[in-house]
């Protein structure tokens, strides 16, 4: 009421914190890629490469760390054996269902 007596407009609450929300993922967004560059920085003086992969059938971030000199693989995260593991799961759990429904 007093905004509209003196000719103001106040935002709803909801525009609000829809602004909030939008100014939270950006500052998470920048803080992401500065972790991001300085772990990439910090595998350059091993003389070491780092990718990051999305694997779609596991929803999850899977990281590399390559040798910058011979191109071999020299860790994965998670392990490649549990990115498997996980595929497989799931494909089995369909089976299950598919199966004794």
């Amino acid at each position: 009421m007093i905004n509209a007596i003196m000719g103001l407009r106040a935002a709803p609450i909801t525009e609000v914190k829809n602004r909030n929300d939008q100014q939270d993922r950006k500052k998470e967004d920048v803080d992401v890629k500065k972790a991001l560059e300085n772990i990439i920085s910090a595998t350059k003086i091993f003389n070491n490469k780092i990718s990051f992969e999305y694997e779609e059938e596991m929803k999850k971030m899977v990281v590399k760390v390559i040798d910058g000199e011979t191109g071999k693989m020299i860790r994965q995260i998670p392990h490649e054996e549990i990115v498997r593991l996980s595929k497989y799961i799931d494909k089995l759990d369909g089976l299950l269902i598919d199966r004794y429904i």
